[in-house]
């Protein structure tokens, strides 16, 4: 359900479902939402419902503009996660479907000193917070169940945090083993790629948070920092502390804000930080003891359904075949397929269930059988954009829809091609000869995202001899107990070693080798699958 949070004028968070119907903000009484500002009209803008089920935003000709993400918008569509400002008061849009994809850190500037004018606070100075703050603290959790990933509780936390202190950019980034090493887990405001609005942020300032074990805000006084340095408006950073090591950070910022945070928004935001790494921890913790009591019946259960639903690789003629698949630990549900088209096609499928237990476990197996079964029709291989657009549309209009990441891929030895879509899964990877190695990166959107997208098919050429490498997200998000995933490079690096270039099965147990010596032993949540064809 489409929701709206906010911070009322009397400093408490307030969450509104949005109908079928307008809803206004403004200063009057009659919006839906009333705001006593004098930088906000009388109806400031409005959120309604699209044909589609998504929801728009339009500025009503406001003095002061309304902001998403940071940047000035008449008429847009809201993705869950977006942070909208009217006057000086944030508002968040909340959806069960929100934009999936992950951001990185793109938007930090390469520079060697910290911006000007910043504040810091050492980890071990004392924080003087008032009751209502710590109040506050104690509630970031929300709704959650005591059983739900870690990323899940976080990201919750993250919402609120956002709307408390009235930020309009921020994510948290759990730490690799490397000193610069981050994985964003959530975002709130950078679901899209930053405008000509929105300003860089120093690498520097994110960073000193955990190099320098502090935390702070710039600039530290009320005047904005000079848009020519490059920098955001204002910001705050701090570490995730936990039992006395940080094992993330947050980051949030106000991209066009007339003010800067205050020095006891800082203690607040610092605070809430280590209290996001106390939650991060204890979720894993409740989830991981789950899996291994009250979960692992139901897990075995799973995984046996997973074990049956899924085909045996054939043995198709003048191609070689190889899959592994390391299952999850508390989620499971990848599949692949692969079926011979004409006399000298090869058709290959893989399909991410996302994790949703028997229900994605069930859909991707029902996408499967869908594309197997239409993509073998006569000529329907040539066309596969229109095969994907017709599942698209039926997946988007479910109520209770998961959006599916898959990936289909059409080997045509006769006419030395190879032609793929992919919706929304790891890039696939062709090997032409040793030490060489080709990324298909043309991406197309998850299934059932949007019920107008149109889908395309991207064609290469294919050489004679070659691997073909497909694969789903939990192999390269599979990490060891330090939180660092295997990661695109590291898998790509095994793939371009000499001894990498040799018969499927020998390479899928090459890369198995690989993950397992990363991992350490340590389980991991989601399935990792990996199939390779081979000629």
């Amino acid at each position: 359900m489409a929701q709206i949070r906010y911070l009322d004028d009397a400093g408490h968070i307030q969450t509104v479902d949005l109908g079928t119907d307008r809803f206004i903000v403004g200063r009057v009484a009659s919006c839906n939402v009333m705001f006593v500002d004098d930088m906000i009209s009388r109806e400031h803008m409005e959120i309604q419902p699209t044909d589609d089920g998504r929801f728009s935003i339009r500025d009503l000709g406001s003095r002061n503009k309304t902001y998403v993400n940071g940047e000035a918008v008449t008429d847009t569509i809201l993705v869950g996660g977006d942070v909208i400002r009217v006057g000086d008061h944030v508002l968040e849009f909340l959806d069960d479907h929100a934009n999936p994809n992950k951001i990185g850190l793109e938007f930090l500037t390469p520079d060697r000193e910290d911006p000007p004018n910043c504040d810091w606070i050492k980890i071990k100075t004392p924080l003087s917070l008032t009751t209502e703050q710590l109040a506050r603290l104690s509630g970031l959790v929300g709704n959650h169940s005591v059983l739900v990933r870690a990323e899940g509780v976080v990201d919750t936390a993250l919402s609120y945090l956002i709307v408390d202190l009235q930020a309009e950019r921020g994510f948290v980034a759990i730490r690799g083993e490397g000193k610069r090493d981050l994985k964003v887990i959530c975002q709130r405001g950078l679901s899209r790629p930053p405008g000509t609005g929105l300003m860089p942020v120093s690498e520097s300032f994110v960073f000193s948070s955990i190099l320098q074990q502090v935390a702070g805000r710039y600039p530290k006084s009320g005047t904005p920092i000079s848009e020519a340095v490059g920098f955001a408006s204002t910001a705050m950073v701090a570490p995730m502390v936990y039992r006395g090591e940080i094992i993330g950070l947050v980051y949030l910022d106000r991209t066009a804000a007339k003010r800067s945070f205050t020095a006891a928004a800082l203690q607040q935001f610092a605070a809430a930080a280590s209290q996001m790494a106390a939650l991060t921890a204890t979720a894993t913790h409740r989830l991981s003891k789950s899996a291994q009591n009250e979960g692992r019946a139901y897990m075995g259960y799973v995984r046996r359904m997973h074990g049956e639903l899924s085909p045996e690789l054939p043995k198709p003629n003048g191609f070689e075949l190889a899959s592994h698949l390391l299952p999850g630990h508390g989620r499971c549900g990848d599949v692949c397929d692969v079926f011979e088209v004409g006399e000298e096609g090869l058709c290959a499928l893989v399909v991410d269930s996302g994790g949703h237990g028997m229900l994605g476990l069930t859909q991707a197996t029902a996408i499967r059988v869908a594309l197997r079964t239409a993509l073998s029709l006569p000529d329907a291989i040539e066309d596969m954009g229109a095969t994907f657009d017709a599942l698209n549309q039926t997946l988007a209009a479910l109520p209770g829809r998961r959006f599916v990441p898959c990936c289909a891929a059409y080997l045509d030895v006769g006419a030395s091609r190879l032609s793929y879509i992919n919706a929304g899964t790891s890039m696939p990877l062709l090997l032409p000869a040793a030490t060489r190695l080709q990324v298909l990166d043309y991406p197309s959107l998850i299934l059932g995202t949007d019920a107008e997208y149109t889908y395309e098919t991207t064609t290469v050429d294919m050489p004679a001899v070659f691997r073909f490498i497909m694969h789903t997200d939990g192999l390269v998000e599979s990490g060891n107990a330090s939180g660092e995933g295997f990661g695109d490079d590291r898998l790509r690096s095994v793939l371009l070693e000499k001894r990498s270039f040799t018969d499927p099965e020998t390479m899928v147990q090459i890369v198995a080798e690989s993950l397992e010596k990363h991992t350490a032993g340590h389980k991991c949540d989601d399935d990792a699958l990996v199939l390779v064809v081979g000629r």
